[in-house]
């Protein structure tokens, strides 16, 4: 039979079309074999008049809610211009330009290399091998050794040297004062007065610039040699002051007097030291 909605041949024992599930009525269920032979609608079997109530179909069904649209986008061949044109293919940016570093930049850096390189020339250590460290069970001795002094060989010779240029003093001052005795006796004569005056500043220079430090006392010999000689240069200066001839007795007795005691007292030091180093002794009159 044929559906009165869609057309299309259908089996007559179906009840709805098999294309669109549209139902088939006794009216529309005859197919055209049927229409020829004459024959009308079978008629349905006595005492069994029963309705089978469907349910409905979904077209049928009446909609409570709204309809909405949902909007697509436009197709490619709905779009203006040429709609079947090459896609577009993404391509990555461009690189970016390095920028060229400025000349003071590369001086800056020529100027660090150089100055590293300096430094690592002086400061680089030397193929010197390293002091070995002390062992764990050795403790190291920190205590300064004092530098060694002069020996007492070498102490005993400057003090006989230093000695023996005292001693030459003294023996130069005994000639002086046995030719000032011949000159006082002779009538105290300027020019051997002179004479003998200059002597004894000689010899009082020498005694100024003589080194005693080896010596016990040296320094208090020292200034007892220089003192005596002082005095005796006083001595000398009043004598010429009279010559022609000689002073009185009265006039020459304090110089003379403290010439004496500063003598005494440069012998008694002197003494002890010839003794020990073996010297010749002296006495004050004589010098």
């Amino acid at each position: 039979m044929q559906c009165p909605v869609c057309g299309s041949d259908t089996a007559s024992a179906s009840p709805r079309c098999i294309r669109c599930n549209a139902p088939l009525g006794d009216a529309t269920a005859r197919d055209d074999a049927t229409v020829r032979d004459g024959a009308g609608p079978v008629p349905p079997p006595e005492g069994d008049d029963r309705t089978t109530r469907l349910s409905p179909e979904p077209w049928d069904t009446p909609h409570t809610e709204d309809e909405q649209t949902t909007r697509l986008s436009p197709e490619p061949w709905e779009q203006p211009g040429d709609p079947w044109g090459p896609p577009q293919i993404w391509q990555p940016p461009p690189p970016r330009r390095r920028r060229r570093a400025t000349p003071w930049v590369a001086i800056a850096v020529g100027g660090w290399i150089l100055a590293v390189a300096a430094l690592a020339i002086v400061f680089w250590p030397g193929d010197e091998e390293p002091a070995p460290e002390p062992t764990a069970g050795v403790a190291q001795n920190t205590t300064a050794v004092p530098t060694p002094g002069p020996t007492t060989a070498e102490t005993t010779g400057s003090a006989q040297q230093q000695a023996a240029q005292i001693d030459a003093v003294l023996g130069d001052m005994t000639a002086t004062r046995g030719e000032l005795g011949g000159i006082v006796a002779a009538g105290c004569d300027r020019d051997a007065l002179q004479r003998i005056r200059d002597s004894r500043q000689e010899q009082l220079d020498r005694a100024e610039a003589l080194e005693v430090d080896a010596l016990p006392d040296g320094e208090a010999l020292k200034n007892a040699l220089t003192s005596a000689l002082r005095i005796s240069l006083e001595s000398n200066d009043l004598y010429l002051s009279h010559a022609p001839g000689c002073p009185s007795e009265s006039a020459a007795e304090d110089v003379n007097s403290r010439a004496t005691r500063a003598k005494t007292e440069l012998v008694g030091y002197w003494n002890r030291i010839a003794a020990q180093y073996g010297l010749s002794p002296r006495d004050p009159s004589t010098i």
